[in-house]
């Protein structure tokens, strides 16, 4: 059976109802002196930037040195939400600490919607193949060769296609129905074992993933 980053995988080739094929983002770019959005659903972008800003008024210091040190390290998760936690559907896709034009911090999000709307069981996550392309993307952008919300949205135009059940890594897998069925959230990157957490992570996950001190054998909680 193949591998991924350590984990096994089981293929499955069944079809997912994907009502995108090419992903959106929200959050902050070191050209723009805004926030810059495309494609993203008002229920998701209202939930996370709400979930954002306070996470960063709760962990005092976080937008200083750490989200620099977490820029310069080029830190980006992985992560999948079930239906609930923001929107109706699941979304997945990779976020990764950023500032804008003026200095201000913000995760710049880039994600893909999973479903049209609740299933009763967890659709396919796209590709380890897709989650490579989109960490390569936020790291350009970390960078500052990425700078404006045309030259993203290229990047996001040009990202592999999406490949339904393509990733169904073990323990990831199990990680990804457990998230599903409890309406939680899953959080992975490369060296640490998943993290599922209820809805979205707390002031303490939320400093733990956008430092760069965290410990390779640990994950996000």
């Amino acid at each position: 059976m193949p591998t991924w980053r350590g984990f096994v995988v089981a293929v499955d080739t069944t079809t997912v109802d994907r009502p995108a094929a090419v992903p959106g983002f929200h959050g902050k770019l070191c050209g723009v002196g805004d926030f810059v959005r495309r494609r993203l659903s008002d229920a998701l972008v209202q939930a996370w930037d709400a979930h954002v800003s306070q996470q960063l008024a709760d962990v005092p210091g976080l937008r200083g040195a750490p989200w620099d040190a977490a820029v310069a390290a080029g830190q980006r998760w992985s992560f999948a939400m079930a239906a609930g936690v923001c929107d109706v559907r699941g979304w997945a896709g990779s976020v990764a600490p950023l500032r804008d034009r003026v200095g201000r911090a913000f995760p710049l999000l880039v994600a893909l919607p999973l479903t049209d709307a609740e299933t009763t069981g967890a659709p396919a996550l796209p590709s380890a193949t897709w989650f490579d392309a989109v960490h390569q993307l936020l790291h350009r952008a970390q960078q500052g060769t990425l700078r404006l919300p045309d030259e993203l949205d290229a990047g996001c135009h040009a990202l592999p296609a999406v490949v339904p059940g393509a990733i169904a890594a073990m323990p990831l897998g199990l990680a990804w129905q457990q998230c599903w069925v409890q309406q939680g959230s899953l959080w992975w990157r490369d060296g640490h074992a998943p993290c599922v957490v209820p809805g979205l992570p707390d002031a303490s996950a939320f400093a733990r993933m956008f430092t760069i001190a965290i410990d390779r054998e640990e994950s996000c909680r």
